[in-house]
């Protein structure tokens, strides 16, 4: 996600900027000129020292020649910085940061949850000083923003900013809606009466015993941890298999008891529960491998394209175990 803001020059301040420019070479034109007569005296003079004074002499010419360029290059640069740093057509305003493909669960004020970086100034010229970093800064405080990409100037008068903003990886019922929480168990701005489909899979999370914190804040429960580190292995674990899942009980996680599975998991289609284990995060010892755990998760699958008719499964022990639906019907009888 891109936020960019643009503010356009015209020939005027073009023109402006080359006179600015152009100007100390056209001072220093003269005192080069000058400087290379000398220089060339001066080689002449080394010519009747030798061999040896001649090669150490032009090259020490030549270098000498070269730094003075260099320093009235910087000097007229510096110029020309000074001068459009004080020209309303480099100002920004950062108010207003055009939102490029903003995602569905940030509300549409989530960017004036941004600090100000400018203590509160409207507007900020693109060759002030620390510009870049006072913006990353700000960024880098918004509950929002996962990761800054990066901020920098774009020529001629251009701010551009790339974040990755906070996605949401699990969904909570409470009371009458679903509040979305990302990987790092932050809670998001906005909630929704159903998980719409962002694009991708967002596990529901059931089972929790606390209550969500407000919007920007880190949910604390040992549940959310759970659901998040599973959510994350079926979005980014590469076994769309994975995507079947639908929802998690980490009640057992959220309030831990002895004996039962951290987390249960529920196929999209419904059906029995199917034991997971202990967390993915966790990797505990006392199990098998999350990877095998993954591929008995696709053996079940595989023997039961309907999830319905499965009872309960269990994918964390090393076999497979399976309750289908109709022997669980007549062992009742």
């Amino acid at each position: 996600m891109a936020l960019k803001k643009d503010v356009q020059a015209d020939a005027g301040i073009l023109s402006a900027a080359w006179d600015a420019f152009s100007a100390p070479f056209r001072s220093a034109a003269s005192a080069v000129r000058t400087f290379s007569s000398a220089a060339r005296t001066a080689v002449s003079a080394a010519d009747r020292c030798g061999m040896q004074a001649v090669l150490s002499a032009k090259p020490l010419v030549r270098l000498y020649l070269f730094f003075a360029i260099a320093g009235t290059a910087a000097l007229g640069a510096q110029l020309v910085e000074a001068r459009l740093s004080k020209t309303a057509d480099y100002s920004l305003d950062v108010r207003c940061l055009e939102i490029q493909e903003r995602p569905l669960w940030l509300d549409d004020e989530w960017v004036s949850s941004i600090p100000a970086p400018f203590a509160g100034r409207p507007t900020v010229n693109i060759f002030e000083d620390d510009v870049v970093k006072k913006i990353h800064d700000s960024f880098k405080e918004c509950p929002w923003i996962e990761k800054i990409c990066y901020v920098r100037k774009e020529f001629p008068n251009r701010l551009s900013v790339k974040i990755k903003v906070r996605a949401p990886a699990i969904a909570v019922w409470e009371r009458d809606s679903y509040a979305l929480v990302d990987r790092e168990g932050v809670v998001l701005p906005k909630r929704f009466r159903t998980v719409p489909d962002f694009g991708f899979n967002v596990l529901v999370a059931e089972g929790i015993s606390s209550s969500a914190p407000a919007p920007g804040r880190r949910w604390e429960d040992p549940g959310i941890e759970a659901a998040a580190s599973m959510a994350m292995l079926i979005r980014d674990g590469g076994e769309p298999i994975l995507n079947r899942i639908a929802r998690a009980d980490v009640s057992a996680a959220s309030r831990p008891t002895r004996g039962r599975s951290e987390i249960i998991l529920f196929a999209r289609e419904g059906g029995g529960r199917i034991e997971w284990g202990s967390a993915p995060s966790k990797n505990s010892p006392l199990e098998i491998p999350v990877a095998k755990k993954v591929e008995n998760l696709k053996k079940l699958f595989a023997a039961f394209p309907d999830m319905r008719e499965v009872e309960y499964a269990l994918v964390h022990f090393k076999n497979v175990y399976i309750m289908p639906v109709s022997r669980a019907a007549a062992a009742k009888n």
